[in-house]
Protein backbone atom coordinates (compact mmCIF):
# COMPACT_ATOMS: atom_id res chain seq x y z
CA UNK A 1 0.00 0.00 0.00
CA UNK A 2 1.27 3.43 -1.02
CA UNK A 3 0.15 6.53 0.85
CA UNK A 4 0.13 9.90 -0.94
CA UNK A 5 0.46 12.98 1.27
CA UNK A 6 0.36 16.70 0.55
CA UNK A 7 1.70 19.49 2.71
CA UNK A 8 -0.70 21.99 4.25
CA UNK A 9 0.24 25.32 5.78
CA UNK A 10 -1.50 25.69 9.15
CA UNK A 11 -1.69 29.05 10.93
CA UNK A 12 -0.79 28.42 14.57
CA UNK A 13 -1.16 31.64 16.63
CA UNK A 14 0.34 33.83 13.94
CA UNK A 15 3.08 31.43 12.85
CA UNK A 16 2.89 29.14 9.84
CA UNK A 17 3.43 25.41 10.48
CA UNK A 18 3.69 22.66 7.85
CA UNK A 19 1.40 19.68 8.31
CA UNK A 20 1.25 16.59 6.08
CA UNK A 21 -2.25 15.36 5.20
CA UNK A 22 -3.05 12.01 3.58
CA UNK A 23 -4.60 12.52 0.13
CA UNK A 24 -5.16 8.85 -0.71
CA UNK A 25 -3.91 5.32 -0.03
CA UNK A 26 -3.58 3.10 -3.09
CA UNK A 27 -2.12 -0.21 -4.18
CA UNK A 28 1.28 0.19 -5.78
CA UNK A 29 4.31 -1.74 -6.90
CA UNK A 30 7.85 -0.84 -5.81
CA UNK A 31 10.08 -1.97 -8.66
CA UNK A 32 13.48 -1.15 -7.25
CA UNK A 33 15.19 0.24 -4.24
CA UNK A 34 18.81 1.22 -4.10
CA UNK A 35 21.08 2.99 -1.67
CA UNK A 36 23.51 5.76 -2.59
CA UNK A 37 26.31 6.13 -0.09
CA UNK A 38 28.22 9.38 0.29
CA UNK A 39 31.10 9.80 2.71
CA UNK A 40 31.41 13.27 4.14
CA UNK A 41 33.98 14.08 6.86
CA UNK A 42 34.23 10.42 7.94
CA UNK A 43 30.45 10.21 8.13
CA UNK A 44 28.22 7.84 6.16
CA UNK A 45 25.02 9.21 4.70
CA UNK A 46 22.70 6.68 3.02
CA UNK A 47 19.90 7.88 0.78
CA UNK A 48 17.41 5.33 -0.53
CA UNK A 49 15.66 5.84 -3.85
CA UNK A 50 12.57 3.91 -4.90
CA UNK A 51 10.63 3.65 -8.15
CA UNK A 52 6.90 3.12 -7.66
CA UNK A 53 4.18 2.18 -10.14
CA UNK A 54 0.54 2.97 -9.36
CA UNK A 55 -2.61 3.08 -11.46
CA UNK A 56 -2.55 6.29 -13.51
CA UNK A 57 -3.95 9.38 -11.86
CA UNK A 58 -3.56 12.98 -13.02
CA UNK A 59 -3.61 14.66 -9.61
CA UNK A 60 -0.19 13.57 -8.22
CA UNK A 61 2.11 16.58 -7.69
CA UNK A 62 5.90 16.79 -7.22
CA UNK A 63 5.33 18.61 -3.91
CA UNK A 64 3.69 15.48 -2.44
CA UNK A 65 5.43 12.64 -0.66
CA UNK A 66 4.91 8.88 -0.51
CA UNK A 67 4.56 6.76 2.62
CA UNK A 68 5.65 3.13 2.22
CA UNK A 69 6.60 0.54 4.87
CA UNK A 70 7.00 3.11 7.64
CA UNK A 71 9.23 5.46 5.61
CA UNK A 72 8.46 8.73 3.80
CA UNK A 73 9.84 9.42 0.33
CA UNK A 74 9.92 12.83 -1.34
CA UNK A 75 8.74 12.71 -4.96
CA UNK A 76 11.53 13.61 -7.37
CA UNK A 77 10.06 12.63 -10.74
CA UNK A 78 6.62 11.74 -12.14
CA UNK A 79 6.72 9.74 -15.38
CA UNK A 80 3.41 9.85 -17.27
CA UNK A 81 4.75 8.17 -20.45
CA UNK A 82 2.72 4.97 -19.79
CA UNK A 83 -0.59 6.69 -19.01
CA UNK A 84 -2.26 4.99 -21.99
CA UNK A 85 -1.42 1.67 -20.35
CA UNK A 86 -2.91 3.01 -17.10
CA UNK A 87 0.46 3.29 -15.30
CA UNK A 88 2.08 6.15 -13.42
CA UNK A 89 5.76 5.73 -12.46
CA UNK A 90 7.16 7.82 -9.63
CA UNK A 91 10.77 8.16 -8.49
CA UNK A 92 11.20 9.21 -4.86
CA UNK A 93 14.02 9.64 -2.33
CA UNK A 94 13.90 8.78 1.36
CA UNK A 95 12.91 11.55 3.72
CA UNK A 96 11.94 11.45 7.38
CA UNK A 97 10.88 8.28 9.23
CA UNK A 98 7.18 7.81 10.04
Amino acid sequence: RIEFQSVQEVNNSGSSVKSWQTVDTVWGYVKSQRGNEAFEAARQNTQATIRVMVRYRADVKPSWRIGWQGQYYNIKNIDESNRRAGELWITAEAGEIK
